[in-house]
Formats: structure tokens, sequence, C-alpha cells
């Protein structure tokens, strides 16, 4: 029995030895290996080949290398139809075309691999690997450089596919994959290499569905005013806002086979990708509930049009983000009735109410609750604060409101609700800096639409001494007098602190006070259509997004004074 277990355990160590041998694993020890995999030319498919057949690429390297997310890294221009088949076999890379694919005549081709392939030891990967054919008699050798950028942050964005087409006509980019195109890289640039002389469409998308066509309005895009001229001389292109250069390659030759030739470009297409508008869209409609119907839409449904059937009901709309609330009361019955949603389209959509379950609805709800109550809380002495509640305010007993100072003596106060909200109770008055103060909101001071009244509410205020807060100056210079401007002072939390709307002007300034010590962004909107508001582009109408110009702000401390100089033109 000793002896069985004995060759077994021999057994078992042997076929792990053998398993451990017939295993390539990378070498250990010695130093460590920064050298990238190199081609060797001898044993590969010969790169710059022109007319081209379609056929089986290898690509011999001078070690053992390994392919890592191929799908992602290895681009071919102009798009193939068919998805090819990229493997690793050995010390080789090979690429095999679809079954039906076809290869346009006359057309130069990159292969790109980007990073995809690496050495075994250490994952260098392979520096500039590309394979170049041509279907023709030549090999295309001019360079196109692109920039695109977010139109409303202004950040680089990656992964956005920068395209020529050379069919100009509009449909093109929704129905042909592009001729030539380049992917964006994490500074927002495009390189596309190999291009052909001619008059070219540019077009940017950023690309979901990954099929080089924009067929979905959740795909940004952007696109420069005027088709784009690629030709063989070191001359300007000028595009109608931005100017563009493109240079000749130098000559190509096996010996610079998978080597990106250096570039002198001086110049880029800057394109602003935007999301384009959406058709008007209402994609929730919550009407089971008694009391409130709550619609949300595919966008701002700030400029759509709510009406409804009168049945001598109570009524409140509120209109926030991408949602349209409207509270109601039908005391007198339960009669159906039609709200009608227009927007700007001429598009109306109708929703059916069926006002069911209001005595459910006043079993469950006694009172008129706020919603964002807090039991004390410190307040800047130049603003309002607000209290919003669960439903619309209808009456406000003033007499049943009362602030007191920290000598409980009371104070004026001035309450109304606001415009945007019959929810929200906006107070104001005149605050002593450095003071408490204590709220109460007596019971039955609130009605709402339902004939709901608040129990008691209190909460202490303590308002900020102007040594606790800061000041900024904002000189904001090169505007176009002839055009109107938004200009907004944001929180280090995207939240608006101040706004002014510029009219017929070339610099504005201003001085803000008692602000709370932050991080502030300046941002200035060219506001071109004067709806005093920032707009998106729109490719079939031609039409590029509204322009923003950012500006960090000097950080904000404790009585502490800033000044911020912003000329847009630089």
């Amino acid at each position: 029995m000793r002896l069985n277990i004995k060759n077994s355990v021999f057994f078992l160590v042997s076929i792990a030895l053998l398993q451990s041998c017939a295993n390539i694993v990378a070498p250990t020890g010695g130093n460590k290996d920064t050298t990238p995999p190199k081609i060797v030319e001898s044993k590969s498919t010969p790169n710059f080949q022109t007319n081209f057949k379609k056929q089986r690429i290898e690509l011999t390297f001078d070690e053992w290398v390994k392919l890592e997310d191929a799908f992602n890294q290895v681009v071919v221009s102009p798009p193939l139809n068919e998805q090819p088949k990229v493997e690793q076999v050995n010390k080789k890379i090979v690429f095999e075309f679809g079954k039906n694919e076809v290869l346009r005549e006359n057309a130069t081709y990159t292969i790109n691999f980007g990073n995809a392939v690496k050495d075994l030891s250490e994952g260098n990967p392979a520096k500039d690997l590309r394979f170049v054919f041509s279907t023709g008699a030549i090999i295309d050798s001019l360079t196109v450089r692109g920039r695109v950028i977010d139109a409303v942050t202004g950040v680089p964005t990656e992964g956005a596919v920068l395209m020529l087409y050379d069919n100009l006509a509009d449909s093109v980019v929704r129905k042909i994959k592009p001729f030539y195109f380049g992917k964006t890289d994490k500074n927002g640039e495009a390189i596309i290499e190999n291009v052909r002389e001619g008059k070219f469409k540019v077009f940017a998308l950023l690309d979901k569905d990954l099929n080089y066509l924009f067929n979905q309005d959740v795909e940004k895009i952007g696109f420069p005013d005027d088709f784009f001229n690629v030709t063989a001389e070191f001359t300007a292109s000028k595009l109608r806002s931005d100017t563009a250069k493109i240079t000749k390659r130098d000559s190509l030759s096996k010996a610079d086979s998978l080597k990106r030739v250096a570039q002198a470009n001086s110049g880029l297409i800057n394109i602003r990708l935007f999301d384009p508008p959406k058709k008007w869209q209402l994609l929730t409609k919550e009407t089971d509930k008694y009391g409130v119907i709550k619609l949300i839409a595919n966008q701002d449904p700030t400029g759509s049009k709510v009406t409804f059937d009168n049945v001598n009901q109570k009524i409140a709309t509120e209109i926030s983000k991408d949602t349209i609330l409207l509270y109601y009361d039908l005391p007198s019955g339960d009669a159906a009735w039609n709200v009608y949603v227009k927007n700007d389209t001429s598009q109306t959509d109708t929703i059916r109410i069926r006002p069911r379950g209001r005595v459910d609805f006043f079993k469950k709800n006694k009172t008129l609750v706020p919603l964002n109550m807090q039991s004390s809380f410190a307040k800047n002495p130049a603003k309002a604060f607000s209290l919003t509640f669960a439903n619309p305010i209808e009456n406000i007993d003033n007499q049943k409101i009362i602030l007191l100072d920290s000598a409980k003596k009371s104070t004026p106060l001035s309450i109304r609700r606001d415009s945007s909200s019959q929810r929200r109770l906006i107070f104001e008055a005149n605050w002593v800096e450095g003071v408490p103060y204590n709220l109460t909101v007596q019971p039955d001071a609130l009605t709402d639409i339902f004939g709901l009244k608040n129990d008691t509410v209190t909460t202490k205020i303590q308002v900020q001494k102007k040594a606790e807060l800061g000041t900024i100056i904002i000189k904001v210079k090169g505007l176009d007098s002839l055009k109107h401007y938004v200009v907004q002072v944001l929180s280090g939390s995207g939240l608006v602190e101040a706004e002014f709307f510029v009219d017929n002007k070339t610099a504005l300034e201003k001085r803000i006070e008692m602000m709370q010590p932050d991080e502030y962004k300046l941002k200035v909107v060219e506001d071109t259509n004067r709806n005093r508001r920032w707009d998106t582009g729109n490719y079939d109408k031609k039409t590029q997004p509204e322009r923003i110009f950012w500006k960090t702000i000097e950080g904000l401390r404790a009585d502490w004074e800033v000044e911020t100089e912003f000329d847009i033109n630089q």
C-alpha cells in the first residue's frame, strides 16, 4: 500500500512537470525588458503594396507577442463592411478579411493596430503599428489632423470618430460609411493618414453603435461649416469658423514599413461636439395616482404649452428639467378630462385623466408637510431663503408666520410663492449679519389646493457675518456690441450663483459681494437667438451650437476679494 502511494505521488508530480514544460510562459529573472516587439519584414506580408488584392495579411515579430482588445484597438480606414478576423499565432499577428468583403477601387487602406500587439514578457506595445496598402496604382500620402471638443464643457472628447466623405450629399452621414476616418485620443485629436487629394465633407460622431453612421439622436455630432479641400500644397484651407492645414507627407518606402512618418502640421480642423435636437417624445405618463400627473419627456419641456379641459378642478403646473407636474383636485365628481401638451414643433400630446381614489388620498394625507425642513441653518445675509412643501400652496395667512430676532422682537417678513413652483415659498427680510432668528409657521398658516393645512413649523436661522464671505469682481472683454450674451458665475457644484444678460456692449464689469468661499467658474454664452439660454446645434439646418467660453476663477476665501479678467477672444 505504501509503495502504491509513492508511485501515485511520483506519477502526479511527473504529469505536472510535463504540463509546465508544454506551456509558453514569460521568462523570469534578469533585466526588465523595455524593448517593444519589432516586425521581421522578410517573414511578413509586404507593407505599402499597390494594386493590392484581398489576401491574408501576416505580420511576424522578433519575439513572442500577445493580442489584446483587438475589437477596439484594430481600426481599418476606410471602414470595412464585414468584421475582419484578427488573431495571434505564435510570433505572428494574422489579419483576414471577411469572406464577402469587397475592397474599394483606387483607395488607400490603413490598418492601425493601436496598442493591441504587445510582447509576452512585459506587455510593451508595438509602436505605431500600421499596415498600409492601395487597391490602385499609388499610395495616397496626405495627412489630415482634427481636434474635437465638447461644445458645452470645452473638454477634449476621447473616442469620437472624425470622418471624411468624398460624397458631399447631406444625407451621406446617415447612409454611407466614411471614405476615411480616425479616432480621437485623450487630447481630442485625431490623425487621418494616407488621404488622397480632393474635396471632402467632414463630420464628427460619438458612435454609440460602432457602425460609422449617424442613426441615433443620442449620438453626439459635430461638423465644420464648409467642405474641406485636401491638397498636396503647403496651403491653408479656410473654414468659416476655423483654419486648418494639410501638409504633404514624406515619401514612403519599405524601410518606413509600419512606422509613422513625422508630420509638420501647424493647424487643426476644430469641431465642437453637441447633442443633436431630439424629436419630442413623452417617455412616461403617470396618471394613476390621484392628485398629481407626472409627465417625463426626452428633453427640456420648458417651451411646451400645457392646457387642459375645464371640469372645475383646481390645478397647478410645475416644469422642472425633463418633467411636467400637474397637481389637481376635483371635489365635485370624477369626470374624465384631458391634458394637452403642445411643444415647439406643433406636435400635441393628449393625456386622458380619470380621477379615481380621492377618498383614499385624504385617508393617507392629513396635513401639508414641508419637504426640506431643517431645525437650524446658516444663511447668506444678501439672499432670501425658501421652503418647499409637498403640494402647491393656495392660501397664505401672513399673520400666522412670525420671524423673531435674538431679542425676540418681531421682524417684518415678505412671503411669496415661487413663480416656477407653487410648492415653494420664498421668505425675504432685512437680515442683519451675525444675528440669529427664529421662524415659526403656526398651524393653519398655509392651505394647499387640496384644502390641507400645516402643523407648526419652526426653524432657527443664523445669518452669516460678511467676514465669513467673500467678493468676486468679474471683468469680461471682447464682446460684440451687436450680439447678446449670458454671463454666469457658477459654484463648485455647478449652481448658478449670479447671472447677467448683456446687450449692446463690448465689455461687462460686475462686483458680486457676499459669496460663499468656494471654487467658482465664469461662463459666457453667445446667445445668438436671444432666448437667454444655451441652444444646441442642428445638422439638418446647418446651425452650430451657441459658443460657450469658460474661465476658472481663483479660489475664494472668507473675507477675501478676487478679481477675474476674461477676454473671450483670447
